[in-house]
């Protein structure tokens, strides 16, 4: 018979998608590790890990990682969460300026004494070169990676 030290483990699941369950990967870890270290065996670096961990249906903290031991047989979930990222301020610039562009292309036209369907193309041609103008300064944000972690286990996130 085996001692109950060998047959002990926590099970844990990851998933580093934060709407899929691609690329979910299980291990079994030894009791007595933090969760911090249980997500190092992962690879993965919890300062940086954008992500809700759950033992359990229990909620863990981010700020508990570094001393919470599950005990065995407590299932441990890592589930990465969607994160803005340092683009959030390009799109608020861009939403803002899209405002500011439809109001002129409402307004100027029936200003500058346009009506019908001289108002209706003179609008269409603010609101095109309003948008081409503004692709320039203020470039689309670029999409971000879940976990850059895991590329240096060969991993697509993209």
């Amino acid at each position: 018979m085996e001692s109950n030290e060998t047959t002990s483990y926590v099970p844990m699941i990851v998933c580093p998608r934060p709407f899929t369950l691609e690329g979910r990967t299980t291990k079994q870890m030894r009791p007595g590790m933090t969760i911090a270290d249980m997500l190092w065996e992962f690879d993965l670096n919890p300062d940086t890990l954008p992500a809700r961990v759950l033992i359990d249906d229990c909620v863990v903290e981010k700020a508990y990682w570094h001393v919470v031991k599950p005990k065995a047989h407590h299932l441990v979930s890592v589930r990465v969460i969607p994160e803005g990222g340092s683009s959030q301020g390009k799109d608020i610039l861009r939403i803002v300026a899209m405002v500011g562009i439809l109001a002129l292309a409402i307004f100027v036209p029936p200003a500058i004494g346009l009506t019908g369907s001289m108002a209706l193309f003179a609008g269409a041609g603010i609101t095109l070169a309003g948008n081409l103008a503004m692709a320039g300064p203020v470039p689309a944000a670029l999409p971000r990676r879940t976990i850059p972690q895991l590329e240096k286990q060969g991993k697509d996130l993209a």
